[in-house]
């Protein structure tokens, strides 16, 4: 990447060749992506190759608002944490020029999850605010909505464009008009029926012969304000289009949802004398985004139920542990020399049980904690978190003969306390379990993947079986008695939640005596 947006021509030689007027139509359509890390633009760009031939790639915001300048857009793919202008700063000002002012923008972000950020978003006109990591086929299916619209409505305006000059041009605006799957539909100035395609009899059950010369208002419900009219008066207006969805009614009185466009139809003189609009049915796309986001909310309100369940009893039972504990010490002290040997073994044996079960409290509340804390996001430099971390490790061991290798320079943005917890976890990991080595070697990296920048942890230690992999990051499972290595089981079942607090995912690869690797990313 040089710093400049990059045009990518995506084909496909194996298909057959288009008709030309659909070739000169996906040709023009265009998807602008914008992001400040060059991985996360390589992933999206791969994603959507195969949905638009031109991806317009943008490093900044500044770059994209250059962008829009030179042509226009079918949609834009819009990062919210940037450095410099961010998302919300550069939809501000792409609605304040007339060449983007009714582009649809698609927020992704990766942390900015507040209801505040979401409603923010749509007020500057967002079609979509979508969570990283991106399922591949969910985004696809709605960038396609977009594109589809966009490489339709470009075919209708040119075609009628060409009507007003031939007549051989009008019978081929008929042709691709009636063998079109989405409606379009032409009307005059009153919204009155004049065109009526195949597409638009499939989608609202109307034959052309029952909607010809009728109000295109009746498929507006009786109980939403006629949005139709509405927008056949911005148009005389000459007010900037845009794209919508909105509720219609279908033959038979169900009620679907559709993504809309309308254009101007104009005679030989430039006048306005009828309107064009291109309609697809999403009804069952948004019923599909419905019930996954009704999921998500079920989901979430169990582990905040959960979470708040676990904080109430890890708390409620600090206070009787700390009673066993002191009560057990002071045995131990004032009556251990009226007990034998085997009853004051009996005794430290339950203080250091008592000890260990409120260890194990303590870290329950900070992952009951993990879950609520609000996140933060701002620069965070990694590099010298570890470093710091390793410099504490060294003073507390100075015995020990271990090397750190500290990658330089690594930074992402995130919550820095919670970062610094992760961090810790991973690096004292690796401290305890290569504590039984005479020499050890313990290094924090980064290797670049399709997906991002992928940091890791890794050491020369005890390692683990590749086979019990999925239990590490389960809160109190251990693959190690206690015998071996000390602590609660519960310091990667933190390192997990940080990571997916941040957007991201965590994994381990590791085998007996021959160390383990921790990698995770931070979407």
């Amino acid at each position: 990447m040089n710093g400049s947006a990059r045009d990518i021509a995506s084909t496909d030689e194996s298909a057959s060749p288009p008709a030309p007027e659909e070739h000169a139509a996906q040709d023009r359509v265009s998807i602008l992506i914008v992001d400040d890390y060059p991985e996360a633009l390589l992933a999206l760009q791969a994603m959507l190759e195969g949905v638009s031939r031109h991806l317009v790639l943008a490093h900044s915001g500044e770059e994209a608002l250059r962008c829009v300048l030179r042509e226009d857009f079918a949609v834009i793919l819009l990062d919210v944490l940037m450095p410099g202008m961010d998302g919300f700063e550069t939809a501000t000002l792409l609605r304040r020029r007339e060449r983007s002012r009714s582009t649809p923008i698609i927020f992704l972000t990766a942390a900015n999850r507040a209801e505040e950020d979401v409603r923010r978003a749509y007020h500057l006109g967002a079609v979509d605010y979508i969570f990283k990591p991106v399922v591949p086929d969910i985004l696809v299916s709605k960038v396609m909505v977009f594109v589809e619209l966009a490489r339709k409505t470009a075919l209708v305006r040119e075609q009628v464009a060409r009507l007003q000059r031939s007549e051989l041009d009008r019978s081929r605006l008929s042709a691709i008009v009636e063998s079109c799957d989405d409606s379009i539909v032409g009307c005059d100035l009153e919204g009155i029926v004049q065109s009526w395609n195949a597409g638009a009899e499939r989608i609202f059950g109307y034959p052309a012969h029952a909607m010809l010369d009728r109000p295109i208002a009746v498929l507006v419900p009786p109980d939403r304000p006629d949005d139709i009219a509405e927008r056949i008066r911005a148009l005389r207006r000459a007010e900037p289009r845009r794209t919508l969805e909105a509720t219609r009614l279908t033959a038979d009185g169900r009620r679907i949802e559709v993504s809309s466009s309308m254009s101007p139809i104009r005679d030989g003189s430039g006048a306005l004398i009828g309107v064009s609009l291109v309609a697809r049915d999403i009804t069952e796309q948004k019923r599909a985004a419905t019930a996954l986001h009704d999921a998500m909310e079920a989901a979430e309100r169990a582990n905040r139920e959960l979470e708040a369940f676990s904080y109430s009893v890890s708390h409620d039972l600090r206070a009787p542990l700390r009673a066993i504990a002191g009560f057990g010490q002071t045995l131990v002290e004032n009556y251990g020399p009226r007990l034998d040997e085997k009853g004051v073994h009996y005794l430290e044996r339950m203080c250091a049980a008592s000890r260990r079960m409120g260890e194990l409290i303590d870290d329950l509340l900070e992952l009951s904690r993990l879950g609520r804390a609000c996140l933060r996001s701002e620069v965070v430099d990694l590099s010298r978190i570890a470093a710091a971390i390793a410099d504490e490790l060294r003073r507390a061991a100075p015995d020990r003969t271990v090397e750190f290798a500290i990658a330089p320079d690594l930074t992402v943005r995130g919550d820095p306390g919670l970062l610094t917890c992760l961090l810790e976890n991973l690096l004292r990991n690796a401290w305890k379990f290569t504590g039984r080595h005479p020499r050890a070697r313990i290094e924090f990296g980064v290797e670049r993947a399709a997906e991002g920048p992928v940091f890791f942890v890794r050491d020369d230690g005890a390692g683990f079986d590749m086979a019990y992999a999925e239990k590490l990051f389960a809160p109190f499972q251990r693959l190690h008695g206690e015998d071996e290595f000390e602590g609660t089981g519960i310091g990667l079942a933190i390192v997990q939640r940080i990571v997916h607090r941040h957007g991201g995912r965590v994994w381990a690869q590791g085998a007996p005596e021959q160390g383990a690797a921790f990698h995770f990313t931070l979407g």
